[in-house]
């Protein structure tokens, strides 16, 4: 029974949380200055982060002039507006010029965090997103917006993989012992 828990353990911290961490994962369209809706529902009371991420198929130079340089601190020519609607009324709003610079890089994407908004289990939201600048060449990128939790709210997860190992190094001997016992005594007597 220890050892169904350890796996338990461990495979919430593998594969968990039973909610869904990012609620909206879309395409869409930098080419030219345009706004464009994306429905989503969220699980959880939690505050959930605006993101845009472009694919790292231009040289970093290019990347840097889109995005921003993140060492050199400078803006980049993106420019993106984003309201948060819920049942008609506006939650929260921002753009990536007010929320600063704040970079992402993350498996062969380079991206800005573009704000946050604390959300409500259950509802049924509206991002509104809207390119005030545009350029038909950073489409090539396959731009995507996100919204979902920073890692670090998910750390915690790796609680339970540990704990889950643990338990699993420490009983899975016995429990296999146990089970290989109960497996022989039914073959020979039974």
């Amino acid at each position: 029974l220890v050892s169904l828990g350890g796996i338990a353990a461990l495979a919430y911290g593998t594969w968990g949380p039973y909610y869904s961490t990012e609620p909206l994962h879309a395409g869409f369209s930098l080419a030219k200055p345009t706004t464009q809706d994306f429905p989503f529902r969220v699980w959880r009371s939690e505050t959930y982060y605006v993101e845009v991420h472009l694919e790292n198929v231009l040289p970093e130079t290019e990347m840097n002039l889109i995005l921003g340089d993140y060492v050199n601190g400078g803006a980049g020519a993106i420019d993106l507006a984003w309201r948060v609607v819920d049942r008609g009324a506006v939650v929260a709003e921002g753009s990536n010029r007010q929320f600063g610079h704040s970079p992402i890089w993350w498996q062969g994407h380079s991206g800005i965090a573009i704000g946050t908004f604390k959300a409500q289990p259950g509802h049924q939201y509206v991002l509104n997103l809207t390119s005030r600048a545009g350029d038909p060449t950073w489409d090539r990128c396959r731009p995507f917006v996100k919204v979902g939790l920073h890692p670090s709210d998910l750390e915690y997860l790796l609680i339970y993989r540990i704990l889950g190992s643990a338990v699993l190094l420490l009983f899975a001997p016995v429990f296999v012992a146990f089970l290989a016992v109960v497996i022989y005594r039914s073959w020979r007597y039974g």
